[in-house]
């Protein structure tokens, strides 16, 4: 039997060859999707570079008050920003938990509607539309009491009555002034937060250049206008006002405004590649499909939307761990104000202002986090997300 078996065995080869083929794994879409949505390093430094300039926005408007009063009004008008930027912009601080609140809900209802699908980004419209009108809200609360109490918060901050009086109501002046753009301003920082949320930091460039471009061309008109209600330091004051106004009006448009896709094809035969600006930034035309730049004028809507109170857990962290950051430039801006003479306070303000223009750097790094770990977390637990 075994001789048998042998010779019937005799033709098959004593080592069987390897048939080497190539195996394929296939991905799903989703996880493709999901892997390609972690922040790399490059993707944080592609990220974080333009995130500067956003960040540069207020300073770089005190910047062009400052260098604008010191050439065209003269050197009390110049000490008159040091305590007067002072309430105004560290005052902003205690409205900062808009932003960070818009940034992180923005991001993580973006990734919720991407999970489920839809082209219509229900919970990122409502979200968005919410927080604007919360942001209008809360900058005329705030500018209302701001200019109020402007009298008692620079006498606190100057601490005795040795101020040249000249420089005490100009600086009274450009505090009233600039609360007039309090709501424009938190608008923009609402609608800055949220473009960032998206993962845009295109949108808030082109906005807030014009901005900037504004507020240059108003200081050179009205700073140096001997008027005291127009003129130096009140001019810049205008000057910045007329920018913020003009900077919200130009984000709703934006944010309301789909942009038109472009066709480009390389010659007769290829394919068609449409290029739109929605992927450089896709934060416009978000609002399109169903709201208008009045819209955010309905704040009686806030009463009703159970997304309103989604911001206030961000009230007290935000707002206590930002007045920390400000108390050392408060303190500052007190001893210069209360033991300088007019001539340092305005070398004080060059300097802070010029310090400020430098300090984004790092704050970027900080919007990095807020716009990609909210929409890390809510994803479904996976090892992916870990």
């Amino acid at each position: 039997v075994v001789s048998s078996l042998d010779a019937n065995t005799s033709f098959l080869p004593k080592e069987l060859p390897i048939v080497e083929e190539d195996v394929r794994v296939i991905e799903s879409p989703e996880l493709k999707a999901e892997e390609a949505d972690h922040p790399s390093v490059k993707k944080i430094i592609q990220f974080t570079l333009p995130a500067i300039g956003v960040w540069l926005c207020s300073p770089v408007l005190s910047m062009i008050d400052t260098a604008s009063v010191g050439m065209l009004a003269g050197t009390a008008q110049q000490a008159a920003l040091n305590p007067a930027v002072s309430v105004t912009d560290y005052g902003a601080i205690l409205v900062a938990f808009m932003y960070t609140a818009t940034t992180n809900l923005i991001a993580g209802s973006v990734e919720k509607d991407r999970e489920e699908g839809k082209d219509v980004q229900k919970r990122t419209t409502e979200t968005l539309i919410t927080a604007l009108r919360l942001a209008l809200l809360i900058g005329v609360v705030f500018g209302t009491t701001l200019s109020t109490f402007a009298p008692k918060f620079l006498s606190m901050l100057i601490g005795n009555d040795t101020l040249d009086p000249t420089v005490f109501s100009s600086a009274l002046r450009y505090v009233r002034i600039r609360c007039l753009g309090m709501p424009a301003a938190v608008v923009i920082g609402t609608a800055q937060s949220a473009c960032l949320g998206m993962k845009d930091v295109r949108s808030p460039l082109y906005v807030l250049a014009a901005a900037a471009g504004i507020n240059l061309i108003g200081d050179l008109l009205l700073v140096g206008n001997s008027n005291p209600w127009l003129g130096g330091a009140s001019g810049a004051a205008w000057a910045t006002v007329f920018s913020q106004w003009g900077a919200m009006a130009m984000f709703l448009k934006w944010l309301t405004t789909k942009a038109k896709a472009k066709e480009v094809s390389a010659a007769a035969g290829l394919d068609i590649d449409v290029e739109s600006d929605e992927v450089k930034a896709p934060a416009r035309g978000v609002l399109a499909s169903k709201y208008k730049p009045s819209s955010i004028l309905k704040l009686s809507s806030l009463r009703k939307n159970k997304t309103t109170n989604k911001f206030l857990p961000f009230l007290v962290p935000v707002t206590t761990t930002s007045i920390g950051r400000v108390s050392g430039y408060l303190t500052m801006s007190h001893v210069a104000s209360s033991a300088l003479g007019t001539l340092d306070m305005a070398a004080h303000q060059i300097a802070i202002s010029i310090f400020c223009c430098l300090s984004p750097l790092v704050d970027a790094l900080n919007t990095v986090a807020q716009s990609f770990v909210p929409s890390i977390f809510a994803r479904p637990k996976s090892k992916q997300r870990a």
